[in-house]
């Protein structure tokens, strides 16, 4: 996990700064950061935008924060949320307190709605064989959903495990301390079955260089 600065910008926003993944002053995460701080949040919405669609989660965070401050859009807790959480899935420890304050900002059926949206976006990115997305969204359903679903969260981090995703395994045994015997055995035996009869080794296999 990344540790990551804070950077206090102008009327009070709170971003995080360029991280060596953004390096570059030229990069796109920079030039967000530098048009937030010139108070064009316009284009700083666009910018974090393009860097959130494509699971970059400072970006996501970032995104997030100008949502609910409502600069260069609309105010929008839905969507602010929304980021928010995959932010904080992928890392961000920022992000867990602003997705707390903003869903108590909105109502159960939104707060419902955002949860959909991010397991449909963990779904797509699961189905395009996205690594990084199969720790997410075993956490998603530890520490997203109304209630902890341990069996998909087993399920998903023993994926991860099989994969060698660092933590996978140690994520794996602690979901199934809450877990039964025979819920383990019958776990194991249908993501025994997922894994094989969807080609998940394949799937997510780690490109050669």
């Amino acid at each position: 996990m990344k540790t990551h600065s804070i950077l206090a910008v102008a009327l009070g926003l709170a971003l995080t700064l360029p991280t060596d993944a953004h390096a570059q002053t030229a990069s796109p995460f920079s030039q967000a950061v530098q048009a937030t701080r010139e108070k064009r949040y316009d284009e700083a919405v666009a910018l974090f935008r393009n860097l959130a669609e494509a699971s970059d989660h400072e970006a996501q965070y970032n995104l997030a924060v100008l949502l609910k401050s409502g600069r260069g859009v609309p105010q929008d807790y839905l969507n602010a949320l929304i980021w928010a959480w995959q932010a904080q899935l992928g890392g961000i420890n920022r992000a867990a307190g602003l997705a707390d304050e903003l869903f108590q900002l909105l109502p159960e059926t939104t707060q419902q709605t955002a949860r959909k949206k991010v397991a449909q976006s963990l779904q797509s990115r699961l189905d395009a064989g996205d690594r990084d997305a199969i720790a997410e969204f075993a956490e998603f359903n530890l520490t997203l959903m109304a209630e902890p679903d341990y069996g998909a969260a087993y399920m998903w981090y023993s994926i991860g495990s099989a994969l060698n995703i660092n933590g996978a395994e140690q994520a794996r045994d602690a979901a199934a301390a809450s877990m039964t015997q025979e819920d383990i055995a019958t776990l194991q035996a249908k993501t025994g079955t997922l894994f094989s009869e969807k080609g998940l080794a394949q799937r997510f296999k780690v490109p050669t260089k």
